[in-house]
């Protein structure tokens, strides 16, 4: 049996802190509220680059072996929200399908395919957008790079591919299924963010000076570096949106996981804490929940989708929030890991049989 590998407590609630920003960005209008905040799928892009190539050079594995872990982790949840958000519509709407949606992009979505190519659209469960090119970016791209270890190799791509939406589209964290060559922006922009958050954890492999035994002053210099880096991004998400301003929050993030992860800080403790760092599991179905539930609160006659956090109908927003988090913590742990590990399980043991 495989060796348990290190896990990044405090990038796990990272994850969810960005989360909860796109849900705000949703919930209150990104153009007046949160300008920047759609940045936060950039950081998922960086972060699960980081992560995953740990994961592959610490636990070396097949393609096939690779692609139905990531299928495991992702697809479930994918599947049961889609199937949410059609419930939704099919038993409280007019009986019109809603823009977007079709029976093709039904089946694109059940493939997880609906914004790998340009001209797709935003169908049924919006956020999933990301899901798609995550996906076919972890076991189309990233995989391979990571096994030949082609660090220097992606961070060149990663700056190209960066330059090129620049050169194109400017602004480009709203681009998701605008034409990029033959791909998505979207699909673009995970690889991008991918390959870099691969060269960010080859950098941290390299440099990493952790010790147990670290100085006081090393930790005070590095708290004041992280809570430096959290009120910056912070600061700038709320500004307007400008090219300098988004590729600003995209190098800060980038700095934010490597700050987190070299050195210990006051800030990077308080996000590892196991009271805290639970907030992580969490994540994903907050991310796939929140939409179909804004979907349903308005079609049950709750107005929360647009608006400030001032104008908002304050009561319903905690209980939309309350909603949220508990669903995503049931699912996480009546659903999420108990299929991740069946389809796990499955396949391993048609493995064995394939060998016995």
């Amino acid at each position: 049996m495989s060796q348990p590998i290190a896990r990044f407590h405090h990038l796990d609630t990272l994850r969810f802190l960005f989360a909860m920003v796109i849900v705000a960005g949703h919930l209150f209008n990104f153009e007046t509220s949160f300008p920047k905040g759609a940045l936060a799928v950039d950081f998922f892009f960086l972060l699960s680059g980081f992560v995953l190539a740990h994961l592959l050079l610490h636990r070396p594995m097949s393609w096939i072996d690779f692609t139905v872990g990531r299928i495991a982790r992702l697809y479930p949840l994918h599947i049961l929200t889609l199937l949410a958000m059609t419930g939704v519509w099919l038993f409280t709407g007019d009986g019109q399908m809603p823009e977007g949606d079709s029976p093709r992009m039904l089946i694109l979505n059940l493939g997880m395919a609906q914004t790998i190519l340009p001209g797709g659209w935003l169908s049924f469960n919006a956020p999933s957008w990301s899901i798609s090119v995550e996906f076919y970016a972890n076991i189309l791209v990233l995989y391979a790079v990571c096994r030949m270890k082609a660090w220097r190799s992606a961070l060149v791509i990663a700056i190209l591919i960066y330059g090129l939406l620049l050169a194109q589209y400017g602004m480009f964290d709203e681009k998701h299924t605008h034409a990029f060559g033959p791909i998505s922006a979207g699909l673009a922009r995970c690889i991008a963010g991918m390959l870099l958050g691969y060269f960010l954890y080859e950098v941290y492999n390299r440099f990493n000076t952790e010790q147990t035994g670290s100085s006081q002053t090393s930790f005070i210099w590095m708290s004041l570096l992280q809570a430096a880096l959290v009120i910056s991004i912070t600061w700038l998400i709320l500004l307007p949106r400008s090219v300098t301003g988004n590729m600003t929050v995209l190098i800060l993030s980038a700095a934010m996981i490597l700050a987190f992860t070299l050195r210990r800080g006051l800030v990077s403790d308080i996000l590892a804490w196991p009271g805290v760092s639970w907030l992580g599991a969490l994540s994903y179905g907050v991310y796939l929940w929140h939409s179909p539930l804004i979907y349903l609160f308005e079609r049950l006659g709750f107005n929360i989708h647009y608006g400030t956090l001032l104008t908002g109908n304050i009561p319903t927003l905690i209980v939309y929030h309350i909603v949220l988090l508990l669903l995503s913590g049931l699912t996480y742990i009546i659903f999420e890991k108990p299929a991740k590990r069946l389809i796990n399980q499955t396949w391993r043991n048609r493995k064995i049989k394939r060998t016995a």
